[in-house]
């Protein structure tokens, strides 16, 4: 009798570390707001022109939570939309967890050498629902030269359509 009782005890105590062995290298997983799957910064080794590279370079500031860097990439106009730095820092800090760029596409339609348009996908997850855009950025990102530094480029605007 006792060593039935021992064989069930070695048993159950068997099926517990292979539960257990199953389970390891697992992430526990929790429900984003939204997430995809994404590089994380602009392609490696391919030359990016410098329209395209700002808002790679934004999204990144964004994310690492540098914000005056995202914020001394934006254009006067786009600036004009905030009451102050700390309202743009707000605006993004208080909505959004992580954001790369998955891919850039460049709306052909919509684009001139002085202005550029760029359809975004992200890999991003909100701390709550973004206040535009149903929830989410704004996937139109719209790019013009520097009018002060040549050669670069600043973000003019986003948008949910061109």
């Amino acid at each position: 009798m006792r060593g039935t009782r021992w064989a069930g005890i070695v048993v159950v105590v068997l099926a517990l570390v292979a539960l257990l062995a199953a389970g390891c290298g697992k992430k526990s997983t929790t429900t984003p707001v939204k997430k995809n799957t994404a590089p994380s910064t602009s392609p490696q080794n391919q030359v990016i022109p410098k329209d395209k590279q700002v808002i790679y370079d934004f999204y990144n500031d964004i994310n690492t939570k540098h914000f005056q860097n995202a914020y001394n990439l934006t254009s006067n106009d786009f600036r004009s939309q905030y009451s102050s730095f700390t309202a743009f820092e707000d605006s993004y800090g208080d909505y959004v967890k992580s954001v790369k760029v998955v891919s850039l596409t460049r709306l052909e339609g919509f684009s001139t050498n002085q202005r550029v348009e760029y359809q975004a996908v992200y890999d991003a997850t909100y701390i709550k629902p973004f206040p535009a855009a149903g929830g989410v950025l704004p996937p139109i990102n719209v790019v013009v030269p520097d009018s002060v530094n040549e050669n670069h480029w600043l973000l003019d605007k986003v948008a949910t359509a061109p």
